[in-house]
């Protein structure tokens, strides 16, 4: 169970660091984060808090699924440290991994209209 929360932990947090470069980068240009007076940070809490921030970013979450993915910040550190999960957090990462994989799959169908 923990190899698998794992790797949705990876994928989440790489694919919302990976899309917030990539739709910044194509709007703002790569020196984006100096443009907007935006420090890079890597922690999971300020990935999450440049889909709030930006208009280029709002679409891709409600204000609701946003406060969702905010509440996994402490399984998040459970798994950072090796703590075992509870089948309930487990549960919680896996329903926050499928609003980012369905977030993901809406962004790409529109890309490609």
């Amino acid at each position: 169970m923990m190899t698998e929360a794992y790797r949705m932990l990876y994928e989440i947090e790489v694919g919302l660091r990976e899309w917030a470069e990539e739709i910044m980068n194509k709007h703002h240009g790569h020196l984006w984060r100096r443009k907007l007076d935006e420090e890079r940070k890597e922690h999971f809490y300020h990935t999450l808090s440049l889909f709030g921030k930006y208009e280029q970013l709002q679409t891709f979450f409600t204000p609701s699924e946003r406060s969702h993915l905010y509440k996994l910040i402490p399984i998040r550190n459970k798994i950072c440290h090796m703590q075992l999960l509870t089948i309930e957090e487990y549960e919680f990462l896996a329903s926050c991994y499928a609003v980012v994989a369905g977030a993901l799959q809406n962004h790409v169908l529109a890309v490609s209209k």
